[in-house]
């Protein structure tokens, strides 16, 4: 039977604009719904809360490296000849180690907890690692989706499992439940992805197992799981250090602020992982084709991420006052040095994406391994000082340091394209400069607190648009161009154009 259907109609471009603006329309769903909850979460629960459960989510997510989420790259990437038949062996292999991980990691968590001296601790392993082999049992139909680029099928599923995650927490918070609340609904909302993945493709006939064929298709995947693993070290690994150096208190601040800050950039990231990786491999017989697209996708998703950061920056210690409790105070400055060091977030997704794309597992384990390291490196070198927000801005400078060695190691395949992307990355971050230094002159003026506020951000958005049109007027006029044609707005795009 066969499962591959005749590619869209609709051009190239067309399928990766309608994807981004899925993804785009989804993460604003996903954005407000998981901030508005962070910030109930953190009315509800307290600053120890939020460590214990940072703690079991990173211990739990340093076993990626023995997991399978480079199985689901490699059903991507793998040709159509033979795919169900590849994709059934993935699915055995995925479900079988991620089964003996769950046990093998539960156990563990008494001696976790003892290192820790927190018994609480427990209980919380155990619930996050049962997601392990529930979240395998739609891997065949989740790359099924990404290779046929059904990415507003998936924006709708993404959001789902978002909604249902947030509602459980808030519900549980109320009801009492302490820092479970922070975990617990996780295992419902990875259910709900399970059943709409399943529920979107055609009927899949998975062949019978060969465990002949497991240990190489396993070993085949290593690489990727190890840029899983540093990925994820990437982002929390400052937070296994501040539970090792610090209480679970101040882990649990650390803990907040990162999420919150991370969160318009790592879900809109996440999500373009698949537009990315799909597009790149669709062109990976067209070099010229592939660099151009890299150049125009690195540019638009650096016009949309840095602003974000540097207005999360700006406006921090006002958000704060205006949407938490004093307790949290403290984590104000956390919050803007953590939002500005994730600039590099725009370039590093099309990078990752690119490497994957064409193979080059061995260099974007290396880059990756750059982008885990110096965050971390820089973080330890403030681990002296016993504050956090020295430790905050030694993980920022990292994050941008990494982010930009692997973004070189990926455009070294790209000789044509490394003056272009320097020169788009540029000219946007001085579009922000300008913007930020407009917006900073306008807060020393007004000094009422909403007006400040409100002009804070009127200014920014105003400031960075202009200078956008002034100093990379080809990618505003791109993304211009593709919105309107995403919406249907012919008149528009044609000025455009």
């Amino acid at each position: 039977m066969t499962v591959e259907k005749p590619a869209s109609q609709r051009s190239l471009g067309d399928r990766v604009t309608s994807g981004v603006a899925w993804s785009g329309i989804g993460n604003l769903f996903a954005k407000a719904l998981s901030a508005a909850t962070q910030i109930y979460l953190a009315w509800q629960l307290s600053p120890e809360d939020f460590g214990l459960a940072a703690i079991a989510l990173s211990l739990t997510g340093v076993t990626q490296v023995l997991r399978t989420s480079g199985l689901h790259v490699l059903l991507v990437r793998s040709p159509a000849r033979g795919w169900l038949r590849t994709a059934s062996q993935a699915f055995y292999i995925a479900l079988s180690v991620n089964l003996l991980l769950f046990i093998a990691v539960g156990l563990s968590s008494w001696s976790i907890a003892s290192f820790y001296g927190e018994p609480r601790i427990v209980p919380l392993i155990w619930i996050a690692a049962a997601v392990f082999p529930l979240e395998q049992l739609s891997l065949v139909e989740s790359a099924w989706l990404v290779r046929r680029m059904r990415f507003g099928r998936l924006t709708l599923i993404n959001s789902a499992q978002m909604l249902v995650r947030s509602l459980g927490q808030i519900t549980l918070a109320s009801l009492g439940f302490g820092v479970f609340s922070l975990i617990l609904p996780t295992f419902p909302a990875v259910a709900v992805r399970v059943i709409a993945n399943r529920l979107s493709t055609p009927r899949l006939p998975l062949q019978g197992p060969n465990p002949t064929t497991w240990l190489p298709m396993w070993r085949d995947t290593l690489i990727l799981n190890a840029n899983s693993l540093l990925n994820i070290l990437s982002k929390h690994g400052a937070i296994l250090l501040v539970s090792l150096g610090f209480g679970a208190s101040a882990t649990g601040l650390f803990f907040w602020a990162h999420s919150l800050s991370s969160q318009v950039v790592y879900l809109l990231s996440s999500s373009l992982n698949g537009v990315f990786l799909s597009t790149f491999s669709q062109v990976n017989s067209n070099p010229s084709r592939q660099g151009d697209l890299y150049s125009k996708l690195t540019g638009t998703t650096t016009m949309l991420i840095l602003p974000a950061c540097l207005l999360q920056g700006l406006l921090a210690e006002d958000l704060f006052a205006l949407l938490l409790a004093p307790e949290w105070s403290a984590g104000s400055p956390i919050f803007a040095i953590l939002s500005l060091g994730l600039i590099g977030e725009s370039y590093r997704t099309t990078s990752r994406s690119l490497l994957i794309s064409k193979g080059y597992y061995q260099l974007l384990l290396l880059g990756n391994f750059f982008n885990a390291v110096a965050p971390l490196s820089t973080a330890i070198f403030t681990l002296g000082s016993s504050n956090l927000t020295w430790l905050a801005f030694g993980f920022a400078i990292g994050n941008i340091l990494g982010s930009s060695v692997l973004t070189y190691i990926a455009i070294i395949h790209l000789p044509q394209r490394k003056r272009l992307v320097a020169r788009k990355v540029f000219c946007l971050s001085l579009a922000g400069i300008l913007a930020l230094t407009a917006t900073v002159l306008v807060r020393f003026v007004v000094d009422a607190f909403w007006p400040r506020l409100l002009a804070s951000g009127a200014t920014f958005m105003i400031a960075y648009m202009a200078a956008v049109r002034l100093f990379c007027a080809e990618d505003f006029l791109l993304v211009v161009d593709r919105i309107s044609r995403f919406a249907r707005l012919p008149a528009i795009s044609t000025a455009a154009r």
